[in-house]
């Protein structure tokens, strides 16, 4: 008997404000926050509500409907679902009633909610796990909050993973780790793993050709959609006659054509696959809990795997010099944040820290290489570096500039105003007077 798990992985960006050079004395004068200027929400949302309404709510529908429809068989279908925090912070605000409909669903057992990084970030390679471990807690508590869920598995950004990710992973308390199955590790992506240092936490792969086949994320792969039709995948699945597969699968980087013919699939899919016989659809906790570990996996830094860089790591998030130097500067401000200690300011360099910003400065994602689901708004690599560039370089300032004023020793000599002190303006987005503490700073809204 196979067991196949279902997993779909999704993040909707916050994204950056492209006026924002041409529009910051506007700004400044109309006294907005940083958020105001550094985001476009009204961009964020349209994008949100659109998906919501064409990807979103029809796969739940479906989703919904094939579980009901099954739930009295001896084979229940279910399925996983894994999303950011940003996703479910964006679908309270944007789409509440597609909230109620994942509550309905984790609540009917129907569906697992699967741990993510809140931001969808590679804060997983900082050499610090501090944030990144943080990161998952935030995605944990919105989940169990939001829609009522217990996690105990967990999906990296992109399902990147390496040795030292499975170390911080296992420390939060999971049981299971959803990774990459990637070709150079040459382990069949059927069965279930360990991490070479630890014998509590699970790790089980993608399905590499299986997902690339239900959702293809590359034009190459698109071509041949129109030949896969339910019958031919569910004897492509039942085929695999291993333990384990898992099926995971990107809403974001689907087009319609792929979407339309992924909904087509999984319509008919428990009906075909019953014809067959052999398999028992799962959630990744329950195989984890069915399947022994088959073997030690070791994957060090230097060979992490990824989902979207199968066989070459994670090019495509650090490829270029742009990418680089725009992961360094993210990760190496962390510490000025923290000093200056106010959990919006912390929200807004965790929002800086999203894939996709790393993904808009790829050469991939202008050239065809990539899905054509895959959105950018910028026209090259280089206008989305100069875009973050911009706004991340007003953002260092600021931050910068009110650590070094409350490094100012305590205890100087407060000396009595030649004239009055007026208050802040409204252009002001920190107030650094009086003297400083966690609570001196103004609140930045979201």
């Amino acid at each position: 008997m196979t067991l196949v798990c279902i997993l779909f992985t999704v993040h909707r960006p916050i994204y950056l404000n492209r006026g924002f050079v041409h529009g910051r004395v506007k700004w400044i004068v109309e006294g907005a926050s940083l958020i105001d200027k550094y985001f476009d929400e009204q961009l964020t949302a349209a994008s949100f509500k659109e998906k919501s309404q064409k990807c979103y709510r029809p796969l739940f529908s479906l989703l919904s409907k094939i579980c009901v429809t099954h739930s009295s068989t001896g084979n229940k279908f279910r399925f996983s679902f894994a999303p950011s925090g940003l996703f479910l912070e964006q679908a309270a605000r944007y789409d509440p009633q597609l909230v109620d409909i994942m509550k309905t669903l984790v609540s009917s057992g129907m569906m697992e909610i699967v741990g993510y990084p809140y931001y969808n970030s590679l804060s997983s390679l900082y050499p610090n796990p501090a944030e990144f471990q943080q990161e998952v807690r935030d995605q944990l508590n919105t989940a169990t909050s939001l829609l009522g869920a217990k996690i105990s598995v967990f999906a990296n950004t992109d399902l990147i993973y390496n040795d030292l990710i499975s170390r911080s992973v296992e420390e939060l308390g999971f049981k299971a780790f959803v990774m990459e199955g990637d070709q150079r590790l040459r382990f069949p992506a059927t069965r279930l793993y360990s991490p070479a240092s630890s014998s509590n936490l699970k790790l089980i792969p993608r399905h590499p050709y299986l997902s690339e086949i239900l959702a293809p994320c590359s034009p190459k792969s698109e071509q041949d959609t129109n030949l896969t039709t339910p019958a031919k995948y569910a004897e492509a699945l039942t085929k695999t006659y291993g333990r384990n597969v898992l099926v995971a699968v990107d809403l974001e980087s689907m087009n319609n054509l792929v979407y339309r013919n992924m909904i087509t699939i999984l319509g008919s899919l428990p009906e075909e696959t019953s014809k067959y016989g052999g398999v028992a659809w799962s959630t990744p906790s329950e195989a984890a809990q069915i399947l022994p570990a088959e073997g030690k996996m070791l994957v060090p830094v230097a060979e992490t795997v990824s989902k979207i860089d199968t066989g070459s790591g994670v090019s495509r998030w650090l490829g270029n010099h742009m990418q680089r130097i725009t992961f360094e500067r993210v990760r190496e401000l962390k510490p000025v944040v923290d000093e200056v200690g106010d959990k919006n300011v912390l929200h807004i360099w965790q929002t800086l820290q999203q894939g996709n910003i790393l993904q808009d400065m790829s050469d991939y994602a202008y050239n065809g290489s990539v899905s054509a689901g895959y959105q950018t708004t910028y026209s090259s690599s280089s206008e989305a570096y100069a875009v973050f560039d911009a706004i991340y370089t007003d953002f260092e300032g600021k931050v910068a500039t009110v650590a070094n004023k409350m490094k100012k020793p305590k205890s100087q000599p407060i000396q009595a105003p030649v004239k009055p002190v007026q208050p802040p303006s409204k252009s002001s987005i920190f107030t650094v007077q009086p003297p400083p503490a966690n609570d001196s700073l103004e609140t930045i809204r979201y």
